[in-house]
């Protein structure tokens, strides 16, 4: 299930603006999916919420979390930075699976799901 990009005319011109002088994203509703350019396309997440497309997406996630969440030195006290990140990434996964589990309903395709993946879950 492909997401559009935004139309230009829908980008708040300030988050235009943001990208093409600093590089050092807040989190908000807009995302890009490169660094600013003539070719950056912002997507609307408001537009295009997380839902249910039958993609299997467990080797990404997978990816994401071994390869771009911090691994090494974590019990280090100043290195707490890294397990807010590695919690960020960690809520935003189960947030997404939230997402598409609800788009799924009360079934036991639902019920499926939930114990795939959220519930089995190690916490």
């Amino acid at each position: 299930c492909p997401v559009g990009a935004a139309r230009e005319r829908d980008i708040p011109p300030a988050v235009i603006a943001r990208d093409r002088e600093e590089y050092n994203f807040l989190i908000d509703g807009w995302v890009s999916k490169d660094m600013p350019s003539d070719f950056t396309e912002y997507f609307d997440l408001r537009e295009s919420a997380s839902r249910n497309t039958g993609y299997n997406g467990q080797r990404v996630w997978r990816f994401i979390h071994t390869n771009l969440c911090f691994q090494k030195r974590l019990q280090q006290e100043e290195m707490g930075w890294k397990r807010d990140f590695n919690r960020l990434v960690s809520g935003m996964h189960a947030v997404v699976d939230c997402e598409i589990i609800e788009d799924i309903g009360l079934s036991e395709e639902g019920r499926c799901e939930y114990r795939r993946r959220l519930r089995d879950e190690p916490g």
